[in-house]
């Protein structure tokens, strides 16, 4: 599957906060935000469907066969007269049960039997909900015109931070775990209006800044500015902005389909209210310290699927590293729930049985998602209740099979 893409941010560091005036993300930004990340204990189908190892393997060292007898010696079977199948004994060449040997290939070698084992521990996927730093995602921008990846950290004060890097040369510098989204700069190029000249600008904030809020924040503090080819460090820049939220939208994500998302309007201003002191000590930067507005929109397992900075807008068209979301919406106080949509890895239906699926809320309420594999001979996941609150809820659909793990994004709007 191909996969996302970003672009530079503003200089403004998040921390999940939940809701979005009338149309609410849920609770997003609670401490409580990510319950333990495991299936509902309510609903039997969200839980892992047992892989059937068979009866205990011989351990594979000649001493006790399969029945804990007689030893499969490769003389006398194990009931002491007749082998298991009626004519060969266990001499290494006939499993016990006379049909196939327990892996695929080796009788009683104490491995895993049908090269089944069970499957890998579960793993919450990394980073924030709304912009996961799993290794592997990449973000494709305007038909790949732009790509995003994260590489490398920044530190900021006792804030470890992720570095966002895009193919145009930006990094956004982005706080993003279980129960935090933050932005804490960036580096970008600006052009002069002055002289034409081309500036390569870093800026860092004393601390990321939270970027989902309920309703319009400002913010403040000192930032570390390096500016080139000025060869300029400002250690203590001042700075003020607002975040602004605008509520939710369903927007176009390529390859992704149509996805609900958050947006959050963020304005940075470079030099805040301190900007003449700054602008009389470097005269250099006074055309540089622009107002700078970036309009983000966020999607629930998927990350930044819109960026508009200025005029220029970015689309996500494709992102690697995430699977295409379920998608379901209805509107608060109906009686008819949406239909069942088939779990798909890597564009194609789920048909085999031998899956085990594993739900993981990642908003509350829980308990509000059910997969199963159904009558139509393939894995579906359904909405169980009705009860969700107005916003934003969202899930992670985990899919395993011996060692392929393939988390699939889930995301509820409840209108």
């Amino acid at each position: 599957m191909n996969a996302l893409r970003l672009l530079p941010f503003i200089a403004v560091v998040l921390a999940l906060s939940g809701c979005f005036g009338g149309d609410d993300i849920g609770s997003a930004g609670g401490p409580d935000r990510y319950p333990n990340a495991t299936p509902d204990p309510s609903n039997p189908d969200t839980n892992p469907v047992p892989v059937d190892p068979g009866t205990t393997p011989d351990p594979g060292d000649d001493s006790d066969p399969d029945d804990d007898s007689d030893p499969d010696d490769g003389s006398t079977p194990d009931d002491g007269s007749d082998p298991d199948d009626g004519s060969d004994p266990d001499d290494g060449s006939n499993p016990d049960d006379g049909s196939d040997p327990d892996d695929g290939s080796n009788p009683d070698d104490g491995s895993d039997p049908d090269g089944g084992t069970n499957p890998p521990p579960v793993v919450t996927p990394q980073g924030n909900l709304y912009w996961p730093t799993t290794p592997g995602v990449r973000w494709y921008y305007n038909d790949g015109a732009i790509t995003a990846a994260f590489s490398g950290t920044t530190t900021l004060g006792n804030q470890t931070l992720a570095n966002l890097q895009y193919s145009n040369g930006l990094v956004d510098y982005v706080l993003s775990e279980s129960t935090i989204l933050g932005y804490g700069g960036s580096q970008y190029s600006m052009t002069n209006p002055s002289d034409g000249t081309l500036y390569q600008i870093d800026i860092r904030l004393a601390q990321a800044q939270s970027i989902f809020v309920t309703r319009a924040t400002n913010y403040s503090g000192r930032a570390v500015m390096q500016v080139q080819p000025l060869n300029l460090n400002v250690r203590s820049l001042p700075y003020n902005g607002r975040i602004t939220p605008l509520g939710i939208s369903t927007l176009d994500a390529g390859e992704l389909g149509m996805l609900p998302a958050v947006g959050m309007r963020v304005m940075l201003n470079p030099g805040g209210r301190l900007g003449d002191a700054v602008v009389i000590a470097y005269p250099s930067l006074s055309p540089l310290l622009q107002r700078r507005t970036t309009d983000l929109w966020f999607a629930p397992g998927v990350g930044l699927v819109q960026r508009k900075d200025g005029n220029a807008v970015y689309s996500l068209t494709s992102a690697d590293g995430i699977q295409q979301p379920l998608v379901f919406q209805y509107t608060a106080g109906t009686s008819n729930f949406p239909p069942p949509s088939q779990v798909q890895v890597n564009g194609e239906v789920l048909t085999s049985n031998d899956w085990a699926a594993q739900v993981l809320y990642h908003t509350n309420p829980t308990g509000w998602l059910q997969v199963s594999f159904d009558g139509t001979g393939s894995w579906r996941a359904q909405i169980s209740n009705l009860s969700s609150t107005v916003g934003l809820h969202a899930a992670t659909v985990r899919m395993t099979r011996a060692d392929v793990v393939a988390d699939v994004p889930v995301i509820l709007r409840v209108r």
